[in-house]
């Protein structure tokens, strides 16, 4: 499939199910490029990515594999294969989304597990969780985490090192709407050199320079996730990587639920992971930052009985709220019993 002029991979999901992608091959072949000078990657490299196969990037490394003639190894198993695959193969490079990396790095602390063969992680699929760092440095103690942001639709956009503000790679341009929503034109998309539409929001690091010259910037959340309560706008994610690093759990979400008075009620869902642990979870709300704490006043909490990740270990939000009508409120008396 490498030599065809076009190439079909799939988005991530996290909005559904994953949608097929059809983007030109030279696209990758200038991503290949660029990621080499940049990451400083070498064909001697033995390289693994964890997911599925039907991610984009489990595809990209796969063709940047054929292309280099580099060893490359898919991970498609659970953590604990992941960890033997990983040593047993004498893997350099990783590439990852970040679920699916810190699954693995939580099953090595568990395990007493580190690994001193790989060299470089690239990792994507959402924010960087602060909480993972350390976690991923025990792990891979020799290892230099990269965090990129791009999309099956956008292939590379930007870099940075954990919790760094993100800069654009060479040769992509960036800038943002009225909404904060980022937009991208580079030779390394699906349309080369048209301007297309992130579906992220961002707040720039430099917010005094020209508009289009190279400007880093952090990721706030997706568009589509803005939650809309009595005219304020919540943007969850933000709170929910609080949370989430507090509670050391990651099956947690907020989401807007319809409500005929406030147009949207803000709703906290938890996964099996959370169905024990209310106290904690009441006491950990309140000890946010104010301005969070005082957005969490009032959420209503729904228990779920399962928690819906697609096969690349990202939460499917759509599927969220297909399954938030069938959840377990939990009244404000539990969190003091339980």
């Amino acid at each position: 499939m490498w030599k065809l002029q076009t190439i079909k991979v799939f988005s991530g999901g996290s909005g559904g199910a994953p949608k097929q992608v059809i983007r030109p091959r030279q696209s990758w072949l200038d991503s290949l490029a660029v990621e080499t000078t940049v990451f400083g990657l070498q064909s001697v490299h033995r390289y693994g990515v964890l997911g599925s196969d039907q991610h984009s990037l489990w595809s990209y490394a796969m063709f940047r594999a054929e292309q280099t003639q580099s060893f490359c190894k898919g991970l498609p198993f659970s953590p604990q294969d992941q960890l033997a695959l990983i040593v047993s193969n004498e893997l350099s490079v990783l590439y990852a989304v970040t679920p699916l990396l810190q699954l693995l790095c939580r099953r090595a602390s568990r395990l007493g597990v580190q690994i001193h063969c790989v060299e470089k992680i690239i990792v994507g699929g959402s924010c960087w969780p602060e909480r993972l760092t350390g976690l991923c440095q025990r792990t891979f103690p020799r290892a230099e985490i990269i965090c990129f942001y791009g999309a099956a639709e956008l292939g590379y956009v930007a870099y940075s090192g954990p919790a760094e503000p993100l800069r654009p790679f060479p040769g992509v341009e960036v800038r943002a709407d009225a909404q904060a929503q980022l937009w991208v034109r580079s030779p390394l998309t699906i349309c080369p050199n048209e301007w297309l539409a992130s579906g992220d929001r961002v707040a720039w690091a430099d917010p005094d320079l020209a508009l289009y010259s190279g400007r880093n910037f952090y990721l706030l959340g997706r568009v589509d996730r803005v939650i809309n309560q009595s005219g304020v706008k919540i943007q969850p994610e933000p709170i929910e990587e609080q949370l989430r690093s507090k509670l050391d759990c990651s099956e947690l979400a907020l989401l807007g639920l319809p409500d005929p008075l406030r147009g949207e009620r803000l709703a906290l869902l938890l996964g099996p992971e959370l169905a024990s642990r209310y106290v904690e979870l009441k006491r950990v709300m309140q000890e946010l930052p104010p301005p969070m704490a005082l957005t969490l006043k009032g959420v209503k909490l729904l228990q779920l009985n399962a928690w819906p990740t697609g096969a690349n270990g990202k939460l499917s939000h759509k599927a969220l709220a297909e399954a938030a009508p069938s959840g377990h409120p939990i009244h404000r008396r539990a969190l003091e019993s339980s």
